[in-house]
């Protein structure tokens, strides 16, 4: 069986691909999409910007304004966020 797996990178506008055939991840074929370009072939980068939670923000708040959103800022903060979270349950 094949796989394939995408995902925006929290440190970048990349987008990770990795494969797996018969559940093994496979170099050669990771090596091979990106020899082919094939994240901005197949516009998976904005295809991930287009998501279920960014297209309700946008209805909601408005194109314009969720396109002017420091995603990499956002992720950030919320893993800050987490953190902080963490501590306090720890000292409860």
């Amino acid at each position: 069986m094949k796989t394939g797996c995408a995902a925006p990178s929290k440190d970048s506008d990349d987008v990770q691909v990795a494969f797996a055939i018969d559940a093994v991840l496979s170099n050669e074929h990771e090596a091979a999409f990106v020899r082919a370009k094939g994240v901005k072939k197949l516009r998976l980068l904005e295809a991930l910007r287009e998501s279920a939670p960014q297209k309700l923000a946008a209805e909601v708040l408005g194109h314009e304004f969720v396109a002017q959103a420091p995603l990499q800022q956002v992720e950030a903060i919320k893993e800050e966020v987490s953190a902080a979270q963490a501590q306090i349950e720890a000292q409860i």
